[in-house]
């Protein structure tokens, strides 16, 4: 019985050790999946974390790009305006130029048909001499006239100086023999 008891105790060790064995086995695998899973996640996370770095300087060089894009539009834009402004000064100027020569040209062939009229009156000679003796003899007896008018006045005021000096020497001769 002994040997019944030790056989069937050595089967069950031999069981035990050989669960224990699956058992530790197991186990071992276990650990080296749970170690490789947790390689892989901080693999994963690592990754994640460089694609999310890579995204956001992405984004950022994006927005910079967005910025740098509007202000060049901005410029060219202002260049846009600046030249249409240009060729629009530049027309409205060659416009009003052109528009102003041909009034011009109008106003003087209308200056020059009547000039050539008046011409053809003023060349008959009771108007020239009409024409000559208002532009010389008129102004001519106007200027003796005013001449005269002005000798006249200076003599009223010549006078009347002379009898204001010849009243004070009247009045300072008196004052001084009444003195003496």
């Amino acid at each position: 019985m002994d040997g019944v008891a030790e056989a069937v105790q050595a089967q069950v060790i031999s069981k035990t050790m050989d669960t224990l064995s699956k058992e530790l086995v197991r186990l071992k695998q276990e650990r080296r999946i749970d170690a490789m899973v947790r390689l892989a996640e901080n693999e994963r996370r690592k990754r994640e974390a460089e694609e999310s770095g890579k995204r956001q300087a992405e984004q950022v060089l994006r927005d910079r790009q967005d910025v740098l894009y509007g202000e060049l539009m901005k410029v060219h834009q202002g260049s846009v305006d600046s030249y249409l402004q240009s060729v629009v000064m530049k027309t409205i100027d060659n416009t009003s130029s052109l528009q102003a020569y041909h009034e011009a040209k109008l106003k003087v062939s209308k200056i020059n048909d009547f000039l050539d009229k008046v011409e053809k009156k003023a060349n008959k000679p009771e108007v020239i001499i009409k024409d000559l003796v208002s532009s010389f003899l008129i102004p001519d007896v106007e200027r003796k006239k005013v001449e005269r008018d002005l000798q006249f006045k200076e003599r009223r005021f010549l006078e009347a100086a002379r009898k204001t000096i010849k009243n004070a020497e009247l009045e300072a001769g008196s004052r001084l023999n009444t003195d003496q």
